[in-house]
């Protein structure tokens, strides 16, 4: 089936037996005689050392830079914020009052029982405050752009049928 012969050196392959020479065996067979001058090493104070060992300081200073010297400069050179401006919907007057607004303009419904105000926390057991409310209790009302300060329904008609039974007020209908 194979036409090769049971001698191995009859293949031609005679590159495999011990003692074998090629002709560029002087290039990677290492000859300690030859190489001895080449092997004594030499200076590790090379110019291209330097710049390794300068870049890496340049890279571990930059990185000291970025996370431990801008946190620190950042932390003495904030200014403190002002309270010279308004402090939330329809701001504080000179008496500290806060006005009352006609509508439903605050953050907790006034319709809202007293009674859901506060709230024992499961952790702690400390009173919890209800800091924002909407009851939905009001006939009629509209959650188009601007009606409500909280809520805004969208324009949600559904084009695939084309039937036209929206009534928007953007669209005039």
């Amino acid at each position: 089936q194979f036409n090769l012969d049971a001698d191995p050196l009859l293949w031609g392959a005679d590159n495999i037996m011990r003692g074998h020479r090629e002709a560029d065996d002087s290039i990677h067979n290492p000859d300690p005689r030859r190489d001895k001058v080449i092997d004594r090493g030499s200076s590790i104070f090379t110019g291209r050392g330097f710049m390794n060992l300068g870049f890496l300081v340049l890279l571990l200073l930059g990185m000291f830079a970025l996370f431990a010297g801008y946190p620190v400069a950042s932390y003495f050179t904030k200014q403190s914020l002002s309270s010279n401006g308004g402090f939330g919907l329809g701001g504080i007057n000179g008496t500290g009052q806060v006005p009352a607004m006609d509508g439903k303009w605050g953050m907790i419904d006034p319709d809202t029982p007293a009674e859901f105000k506060t709230k024992k926390s499961f952790m702690s057991n400390k009173n919890l405050q209800l800091v924002f409310s909407d009851e939905f209790n009001v006939d009629n009302r509209t959650f188009y752009p601007g009606d409500d300060p909280y809520w805004e329904a969208y324009d949600l008609h559904y084009w695939g049928v084309s039937v036209g039974t929206l009534s928007s007020p953007i669209l005039g209908r």
